[in-house]
Protein backbone atom coordinates (compact mmCIF):
# COMPACT_ATOMS: atom_id res chain seq x y z
CA UNK A 1 0.00 0.00 0.00
CA UNK A 2 2.62 2.15 0.46
CA UNK A 3 4.66 1.20 -2.84
CA UNK A 4 1.50 2.55 -4.37
CA UNK A 5 0.82 5.67 -2.62
CA UNK A 6 4.52 6.35 -3.23
CA UNK A 7 4.49 5.64 -6.87
CA UNK A 8 1.49 7.59 -7.39
CA UNK A 9 2.95 10.69 -5.87
CA UNK A 10 6.07 10.07 -7.49
CA UNK A 11 4.77 10.28 -10.71
CA UNK A 12 2.52 13.15 -10.03
CA UNK A 13 5.55 15.83 -8.10
CA UNK A 14 7.71 14.75 -11.01
CA UNK A 15 5.09 15.95 -13.56
CA UNK A 16 5.05 19.12 -11.65
CA UNK A 17 8.28 19.16 -10.91
CA UNK A 18 9.10 19.20 -14.50
CA UNK A 19 6.98 21.60 -15.21
CA UNK A 20 6.53 24.76 -12.88
CA UNK A 21 10.21 23.39 -11.30
CA UNK A 22 8.96 22.85 -7.68
CA UNK A 23 8.31 19.63 -6.01
CA UNK A 24 5.48 19.41 -3.23
CA UNK A 25 6.04 17.81 -0.37
CA UNK A 26 4.49 14.44 -0.78
CA UNK A 27 3.71 13.30 3.04
CA UNK A 28 0.60 15.82 3.47
CA UNK A 29 -1.22 14.12 0.27
CA UNK A 30 -0.60 10.96 1.46
CA UNK A 31 -2.29 11.40 5.14
CA UNK A 32 -5.24 12.91 3.81
CA UNK A 33 -5.50 9.63 1.22
CA UNK A 34 -4.66 7.62 4.38
CA UNK A 35 -7.32 8.76 6.63
CA UNK A 36 -10.18 8.51 3.88
CA UNK A 37 -8.95 5.03 3.57
CA UNK A 38 -9.35 4.22 6.75
CA UNK A 39 -12.00 5.62 7.28
CA UNK A 40 -13.77 4.02 4.75
CA UNK A 41 -12.56 0.71 5.07
CA UNK A 42 -13.30 1.22 8.95
CA UNK A 43 -10.02 0.09 10.08
CA UNK A 44 -8.72 0.80 13.72
CA UNK A 45 -5.27 0.99 15.47
CA UNK A 46 -3.69 1.49 12.27
CA UNK A 47 -1.25 4.23 13.68
CA UNK A 48 1.79 2.19 12.81
CA UNK A 49 1.06 1.24 9.44
CA UNK A 50 -0.07 4.79 8.74
CA UNK A 51 3.66 5.83 9.89
CA UNK A 52 5.57 3.60 7.76
CA UNK A 53 3.03 4.15 4.46
CA UNK A 54 4.09 7.91 5.12
CA UNK A 55 7.60 7.46 5.42
CA UNK A 56 7.56 5.24 2.44
CA UNK A 57 5.66 8.04 0.12
CA UNK A 58 7.31 10.84 1.62
CA UNK A 59 10.47 9.64 0.61
CA UNK A 60 9.25 9.48 -3.56
CA UNK A 61 8.89 13.24 -3.06
CA UNK A 62 12.67 13.84 -2.17
CA UNK A 63 13.95 10.75 -4.32
CA UNK A 64 12.05 12.48 -7.39
CA UNK A 65 13.36 16.17 -6.37
CA UNK A 66 17.03 14.44 -6.47
CA UNK A 67 16.32 13.73 -9.87
CA UNK A 68 14.74 15.70 -11.98
CA UNK A 69 16.82 18.10 -10.73
CA UNK A 70 20.43 16.15 -11.66
CA UNK A 71 19.83 14.19 -14.53
CA UNK A 72 18.77 17.03 -16.95
CA UNK A 73 21.93 18.80 -15.24
CA UNK A 74 23.70 15.37 -16.43
CA UNK A 75 21.84 15.84 -19.59
CA UNK A 76 23.61 19.49 -20.64
CA UNK A 77 26.72 18.33 -19.35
Amino acid sequence: MGLGHGSAIFRSAAYSGLKIGQVFEAAIPIAFSLSAFHTLFKRENSLGQNIIIQSIGASSGVVVAGAIFTIPALYIL
